[in-house]
């Protein structure tokens, strides 16, 4: 097993061809990114112990009030995601860093620049179970990680469903553009 994998594949040690301010920026934000399970080299369970994102420029760091991270199998696959946030939530999502302060340190702007999203809890994913992983992002309150974090292709096996205005709405609007991660097993 590798000791780490970045969807969407290639993109590990390239920018994949897209950035975007969310979910770094201000305001409040919710996204569910989901990942194609087909994507994965080892197709077997895998516990994530770690996530990371980058950002796509040189960014000085910063403070967001609060940041949780969930994971959990999609409900529907990544290319049918609903609007509906709920609608999209799997079986056994964990909450795999709970809602606190998140501050993050500079960010290089290269390819190689990951900063951690801290996970406190490790969640064992089975993409051979036939359903697409979802990572979800709530960040309440105010903050940024001054600069746009690097987002995925269109067509990179992956999609988002993100509310842009608060981190608890229940609605949001689909793009094709999803944050570049990396996990660590």
């Amino acid at each position: 097993q590798p000791p780490f994998h970045t969807p969407p594949p290639g993109s590990a040690n390239q920018f994949a061809g897209g950035t975007s301010g969310n979910p770094g920026q201000a305001p409040a934000r919710r996204h569910q990114g989901g990942y194609d399970r087909t994507q994965y080299a080892l197709q077997a369970p895998q516990t994530i112990t770690q996530l990371y994102f980058r950002t796509a420029a040189a960014a000085v760091g910063g403070t967001f009030t609060s940041l949780q991270v969930t994971m959990y199998p999609a409900a529907t696959s990544f290319t049918t995601l609903s609007t509906t946030l709920a609608t999209n939530i799997g079986p056994g999502a964990v909450v795999v860093r709970p809602a606190a302060p998140f501050t993050t340190g500079a960010g290089s702007g290269t390819p190689t620049g990951w900063i951690s999203l801290g996970l406190t809890v490790p969640f064992t994913y089975d993409p051979t179970a036939g359903l697409d992983l979802i990572v979800e992002l709530a960040k309440c309150g105010t903050g940024t990680v001054g600069a746009a974090c690097d987002y995925s292709f269109a067509g990179a096996n992956c999609r988002t469903i993100r509310q842009t205005a608060n981190c608890t709405g229940l609605t949001g609007v689909a793009s094709n553009f999803t944050p570049v991660l990396q996990m660590d097993y």
